[in-house]
């Protein structure tokens, strides 16, 4: 797994300030194949991931991946091949559910179901649509699909049977709900008439909904927090809107305006992650604070599709391939250890905890024309700290973990 997007440090060395990168949290990208992803999900410790591959890069149908070690390796599973569009995941990662935009042979999709981790699937006994969204509650019962210029389906026994909830038909775009699936947000682009869409709010379990008081625009997706009581909705057209208390206010967002196509949200909500689409590549966005203050997370630059993060939000994971084929890429918030740069007359000290074991430093004079190469210095340990002296360091210098 490579790590990408250095974050910046600097040191005061002889009479000039010289500027290094310091990787040691950020962007890893994993072993997934280039291909057009599309959709993204985890179980609640982010250690078993699932993707929908929309198609491969010859525009061929996709399959469905899953990787049981965080993204270190994938494995396409027996699923059949459709251009899917979406992935949903129980919290131990047993119950899968996958929605296809459509079959092999651009029939509308089916939607595929797994109690074992993918090993298995089989169809679910709903009618085909061009599905665009799906919900799973953290048991894997409750399931939720939206689909494009269609219906939203429920099913409240773990995709035995669905039915179409009371909603009206919309180019449904994305559905997301509480972890008991008592509480629940679909987004809506638009009505069939062109005209933007509603985002709706159930609170029992899909039975019933009513309309979101948020403005019309042409959402893309949505996010909730566990219980259900802050949820984010992201357009395509530069919005992204929070709301504290289940949907009943709605704050528009101090974001850039751009081509947002996912959302994605911690457990508790605070945490979130905003990703643009389109033909634009852009860097994705994080917020620490329920989205009052909005930070880009590195440097990595793509066209996103679709995030998913564990519920702690100690990993993160997007998908890219919206407008060419793309990459899987894991970010993890708090299990990489840190680098801090000493100046010490012409050389710099790199340093990193020695309680982080199975980690080795690599260097680069710019990462985006260079190669990264391990750094042959000697390893020494001074109190709680590895150290390593780069001699008469002079202009930039990259430098980042990487795990053995």
């Amino acid at each position: 797994m490579k790590l990408l997007s250095p974050l910046l440090s600097s040191a005061l060395l002889g009479t000039g300030l010289w500027t290094f990168n310091v990787a040691a949290q950020d962007w890893q990208q994993t072993s997934a194949p280039n291909a057009y992803w599309q959709g993204i999900a985890c179980s609640g410790d982010g250690a078993k991931l699932v993707a929908a591959e929309y198609s491969d890069p010859d525009r061929n149908p996709g399959g469905i991946f899953v990787s049981r070690d965080s993204g270190s390796t994938w494995q396409v599973t027996t699923a059949p091949r459709c251009f899917w569009q979406r992935v949903a995941s129980s919290t131990d990662g047993a119950r899968l559910v996958a929605v296809a935009y459509a079959d092999a042979n651009w029939r509308p999709g089916p939607i595929y179901l797994s109690a074992d981790a993918g090993a298995s699937w089989s169809p679910a006994k709903v009618p085909d649509q061009n599905w665009m969204g799906v919900f799973s509650s953290s048991d894997g019962v409750k399931l939720a699909a939206a689909g494009w210029a269609g219906e939203v389906f429920i099913s409240t026994n773990a995709g035995q049977s669905w039915s179409a909830a009371p909603l009206p038909q919309q180019y449904w775009m994305s559905v997301a709900g509480s972890a008991d699936g008592s509480r629940m947000v679909a987004a809506a682009f638009g009505d069939l008439d062109g005209n933007p869409g509603a985002l709706y709010l159930s609170s029992d379990a899909g039975a019933s909904w009513t309309p979101a008081p948020a403005p019309n625009a042409r959402w893309f997706s949505v996010a909730s927090s566990a219980d259900g009581g802050r949820l984010t909705a992201a357009a395509s057209t530069g919005a992204i809107f929070t709301s504290p208390n289940g949907g009943k206010d709605w704050i528009s967002n101090d974001a850039p305006a751009l081509s947002w196509f996912a959302v994605a949200s911690s457990a508790d909500g605070l945490k979130l992650a905003a990703l643009a689409g389109g033909e634009n590549s852009s860097p994705v966005y994080t917020s620490d604070d329920g989205g009052k203050v909005w930070q880009t997370a590195g440097a990595v630059r793509d066209h996103w599709t679709s995030a998913t993060f564990s519920a702690n939000a100690d990993n993160l994971v997007a998908v890219a391939g919206g407008y060419s084929p793309g990459s899987i890429y894991a970010r993890r918030n708090s299990s990489l250890p840190r680098l801090r740069l000493i100046a010490r007359g012409p050389d710099v000290v790199v340093c990193w905890p020695t309680n982080a074991s199975g980690f080795f430093l690599e260097q680069s004079p710019d990462p985006l024309t260079s190669s990264w190469l391990a750094v042959k210095r000697p390893l020494t340990t001074v109190g709680a700290e590895n150290q390593v002296v780069i001699p008469q360091a002079s202009g930039q210098g990259f430098f980042r973990l990487r795990s053995f």
